[in-house]
This record gives structure tokens, sequence and C-alpha cells, in this order.
């Protein structure tokens, strides 16, 4: 299996990938929609931050922290350009089975 080098193909995976259409996640509009305080978004994989720059703008002025992490220094580095009101962090995610938490106002 050929690995792909994520930091050297950046600029071009972006290139291809924004001009799809991201509608609004229907997860954060029902949290937004219900009881409770400000919602925390957690895109694990958030490559060039598409799908988070979108939802920013579809939930603008909402109460909404939004967090992405990838492990590619090179698509945070695009991400960074393209999302405003969002934070990005260079990190890995491991699979495990388990029950995740979240405090209001904070991420666990």
């Amino acid at each position: 299996m050929k690995r792909v080098r994520y930091d050297e193909i950046a600029e071009q995976y972006h290139e291809d990938r924004r001009h799809r259409e991201v509608g609004p996640s229907d997860l954060v509009k029902a949290r937004l929609d219900g009881p409770g305080g400000p919602v925390s978004v957690l895109d694990l994989g958030c490559g060039t931050g598409i799908w988070l720059a979108e939802q920013v703008r579809h939930f603008t002025g909402r109460p909404v922290r939004w967090v992405g992490v990838d492990p590619s220094a090179g698509m945070l580095a695009v991400a960074g350009r393209n999302l405003a009101g969002g934070e990005l962090i260079r990190g890995r995610a491991r699979l495990t089975r388990g029950l995740a938490a979240v405090r209001p106002g904070r991420l666990v």
C-alpha cells in the first residue's frame, strides 16, 4: 500500500476539494437548538479544514467552539489560512473502544 505524504500534497488536495458543497451539520444544529449551553465540535482528521470552515460559515454567531486535529503540518497550514474562528491542533487519534465525555464548554 502506497503511503500518501499529505504535507507534500496539501495545497493540491485543498484545491481539488474546496468547491464541494458542504451543508450544515444536522448534529451541530440539533445540539444548538436543544437545551444546554455552548457546543464544542471536534473534527479528527480535519485535513485542510474544508468541513470546519463551512460549518463555521453556516453557524456564524452561534456559541460553538470549533477544533480541528490532523497529524499533517502541511494540511493544518492550509487549514489555518482558510479557517476563521477555530482552533487547529497537530496530533494523532487512536481508535479505541470506550466512552467519550464532554463537559459543557470543555473538550475532555
